[in-house]
């Protein structure tokens, strides 16, 4: 057997052991900045809990007690997924037997004229059953004006998946921020964000890159490429670290760059 069949063999072995262990093995010869697993991209607050950090099938979640939502969401949307359309959107949302503290209720969001945000789309979730019921998880959602969810918001959730089609592999950060909480719904008393933010990072290589968005959460007429900004000006923003575990120095450059020519 010669050293390619023996490379190959390496790298079928490797493969499965990554996908029996849920992981995901993407690397880079040159610059060795992803990592395996999506442990690596946990985004971190300054008083970050991670007891309160769980995992489903397809995606990461912290969620907050105190809002009754996530405080964030992360998953790896490959071009498999958005091609693989295999699930039909479900009609129902149901709570997270998950969260040890329970999660809010569909019924909390009842004749609040705000809609149930999906932090993780089931549209990105089409590749089977399992991971577009967990779509629906109330731990998945966020109180959106409706205007936003199905104007800016969606637009941006629709460019994400073109971008996973072109670019292979994409991490997908989301979450809602908390700057004015003026407004609570429902028994659980479910807190509306004031804005929501999304990071990118297109992991496929050679040429790795990174967006934020930044977003109020309301109606507007605007194009999501309005709120576009570098992954560290977010970062300083919301007193938040994206990507804790990734120390390489080159990798740093791609959370202070952002050029809107790269991702069209």
């Amino acid at each position: 057997m010669n050293k390619k069949q023996w490379a190959l063999i390496g790298v079928i072995a490797l493969g499965i052991t990554g996908f029996l262990l849920g992981k995901f093995v993407i690397y880079n010869e040159v610059d060795q900045i992803p990592y395996t697993g999506l442990e690596a991209f946990y985004p971190e607050l300054a008083d970050s809990n991670k007891s309160s950090v769980v995992t489903h099938s397809a995606y990461h979640l912290k969620y907050s007690e105190a809002h009754e939502q996530p405080e964030w969401v992360v998953y790896l949307l490959t071009n498999n997924m958005v091609k693989q359309l295999n699930a039909n959107r479900k009609s129902y949302f149901k709570k997270d037997t998950l969260i040890e503290t329970e999660s809010a209720t569909p019924k909390d969001y009842l004749q609040s004229n705000y809609d149930r945000g999906h932090m993780v789309p089931p549209a990105d979730m089409r590749i089977n059953d399992k991971y577009m019921g967990e779509a629906f998880l109330m731990s998945n959602v966020s109180p959106q004006n409706s205007d936003f969810n199905g104007g800016i918001w969606k637009d941006l959730e629709h460019k994400v998946r073109g971008w996973a089609l072109a670019e292979d592999s994409l991490v997908v950060i989301t979450g809602p921020v908390f700057k004015e909480m003026k407004l609570r719904l429902g028994k659980n008393k479910v807190t509306v964000p004031s804005h929501f933010f999304k990071v990118i990072l297109d992991i496929t290589g050679p040429d790795y890159k990174a967006v934020a968005f930044y977003m109020p959460n309301e109606k507007s007429d605007k194009s999501f490429w309005n709120y576009a900004m570098p992954v560290d000006k977010l970062e300083k923003k919301l007193n938040m670290d994206f990507f804790p575990n990734i120390r390489q120095r080159s990798f740093k450059s791609i959370e202070k760059e952002f050029d809107k020519d790269k991702w069209k």
